[in-house]
């Protein structure tokens, strides 16, 4: 059964995300309204804010932005944002270190000697080995993770099973990640070791070495859909990983995004609940949601403002 899931609904759903950005170009996105509700220095942090994305997508990609209007609704608030641009599809340690250098011009643009980080997903994996491994820890104040699997997932557990036993599946899905990789301007992508370092093995050893540092703040926020998620394709994938690992958004459970500070489920009265997508304002689904979806962000950094970041 797994394994006819895996070649079938994953495979769809990975092609959906691969080329999502498409499909976020053509929806209807008007700027929400959020911001006018609040003081025009309502998330002016001490520190910059630098938004880490997560595997398969960038920043900006044609028409769409990986946060949505996120990043535009906090800079009317008084807050500076940036993106980490780093790759869609390479190692953590890679990414790390594009990373860094990115951050080494946000510090010298702001004429101050730290920032804060939101990491989404596989982006929180990359912050921590660039605060914990390349010695940022002094450039960091605080790190802010959202659907990170800290723990690994077994939806990849299972796909790199099947992979390793099946090579049309294997070729089929890098091969598709690579071309995706080379149209949205990877440098040197490497998409067999981007989603082999999400598997549950990899993380358990990554947990081992990459230790937190005491002078980082970091916290953490989790996701779930409910039974009544309208999206087929997540929901299927997401009954799987629940069978594994309990409550989830669709690709990472709420235990695995649990890390430092666990600040809970974004939005966890939303009456579908939030996919692994949805926490971004990737694909907006109505007005009233990315609302809230914003509004959760703008408080965000407002507590991250209060807490001296």
């Amino acid at each position: 059964m797994i394994s006819t899931f895996i070649k079938t609904s994953f495979v769809s759903a990975l092609i959906l995300l691969l080329f999502s950005a498409g499909a976020c170009s053509s929806l209807q996105r008007s700027t929400t309204s959020s911001a006018a509700q609040h003081p025009a220095d309502w998330c002016a942090t001490e520190y910059p804010v630098i938004f880490i994305h997560g595997l398969a997508l960038k920043d900006e990609l044609h028409l769409a932005s990986y946060w949505g209007d996120i990043p535009e609704q906090l800079h009317l608030l008084g807050c500076s944002t940036y993106f980490g641009g780093q790759d869609a599809y390479n190692s953590h340690k890679t990414n790390a270190e594009l990373i860094a250098a990115r951050i080494e011009l946000i510090l010298q643009d702001n004429k101050t000697d730290k920032v804060n980080i939101i990491a989404h997903s596989k982006g929180g994996i990359e912050a921590r080995y660039l605060i914990s491994i390349l010695g940022y820890h002094n450039r960091v104040a605080s790190l802010t993770t959202i659907c990170t699997p800290h723990q690994g997932s077994s939806i990849a557990d299972l796909i790199y099973s099947e992979m390793e036993t099946n090579k049309p599946v294997k070729e089929v899905l890098v091969n598709a990640a690579s071309l995706q990789a080379i149209s949205i301007g990877d440098r040197n992508a490497d998409p067999y070791s981007a989603g082999k370092q999400l598997t549950t093995s990899y993380m358990k050893e990554f947990n081992k070495t990459v230790l937190d540092i005491k002078s980082v703040y970091y916290q953490s926020y989790a996701a779930k859909m409910r039974k009544t998620y309208p999206d087929s394709i997540l929901k299927e994938i997401g009954k799987v990983l629940y069978e594994y690992e309990g409550d989830n958004d669709g690709l990472v459970s709420v235990n695995s995004a649990k890390w430092g500070n666990y600040m809970g489920i974004i939005m966890e009265d939303e009456i579908n609940g939030l996919s692994h997508a949805d926490v971004i304002d990737l694909f907006p689904r109505n007005p009233c949601e990315r609302e809230k979806i914003c509004d959760f962000y703008i408080q965000l950094v407002h507590d991250l403002k209060l807490r001296g970041f």
